[in-house]
């Protein structure tokens, strides 16, 4: 009789890609009549206009937007206001807190997603932690300046966008654009092309303009029902403020 054949030993399956690593970057911060400092660690001014409200941060999940205050030529943040999910949460620089049309004090709220202490406002959500805290202003009083922090801005799949998300891209280079008095984040924010604004453009600052301070259904780099792009897609490790 023949000898059996055997059958050929199956192909090993092939290792499992490992998941890239976030990338670090430096501190992400807005102060002041708004200083801008990315997640990248490159630093911008957007004066912006006093009474408009910008997207700073757009994530799946997650609006945060800012009214801009101000006289003449010196603006600064006057209030902001974070969708998360279905909640509503707004902050002004007089350290008044609302939560769904309800005016709250000291204390933590939304299952420890909102803290407020005095005058600082903190907020967490899967992959930020947003801080906001009142300072005196000169021309315009007070002002509130923020903070931003992630270990993972992409573990959702999705990569942010607003005035101060679209700095944390994960390619490591700092956005250094305009800075001083009418500067409107040329050299630093992009355009609808994905491109970014050549140095002394004043007019690509407007597609970030949003309809009021919980405004998530917004045109322009929306990304809070996800991502509407073919964008690749970059763990990256954030940091950032604005002043």
């Amino acid at each position: 009789a023949p000898a059996p054949t055997t059958a050929p030993a199956p192909a090993p399956a092939p290792a499992p890609a490992p998941a890239p690593n976030p990338t670090p970057v430096n501190n992400g911060t807005i102060k002041g009549d708004p200083h801008f400092v990315g997640a990248d660690g490159g630093k911008y001014d957007v004066q912006g206009t006093a009474g408009a409200t910008y997207n700073i941060l757009s994530d799946k999940g997650l609006q945060l937007n800012a009214e801009f205050q101000g006289k003449a030529d010196v603006t600064t943040v006057g209030k902001i206001g974070a969708t998360l999910g279905n909640n509503q949460v707004s902050f002004t620089d007089k350290g008044e807190l609302t939560i769904n049309g309800q005016t709250q004090k000291d204390g933590t709220y939304l299952d420890g997603a909102v803290t407020k202490k005095g005058g600082k406002l903190t907020i967490k959500s899967d992959e930020y932690q947003i801080s906001a805290q009142t300072a005196s202003a000169g021309l315009t009083g007070t002002r509130l300046d923020l903070a931003f922090k992630s270990d993972n801005v992409a573990a959702d799949g999705v990569m942010p966008h607003g005035l101060w998300g679209v700095t944390a891209d994960g390619d490591g280079k700092a956005r250094n654009g305009d800075k001083g008095k009418g500067a409107q984040g040329g050299g630093a924010i992009e355009g609808l092309d994905g491109q970014i604004a050549k140095k002394g453009d004043k007019e690509t600052v407007n597609l970030y303009k949003v309809s009021d301070l919980f405004d998530t259904g917004f045109t322009n780099f929306n990304r809070f029902n996800g991502s509407f792009t073919n964008e690749p897609v970059v763990n990256t490790a954030a940091t950032g403020t604005t002043e």
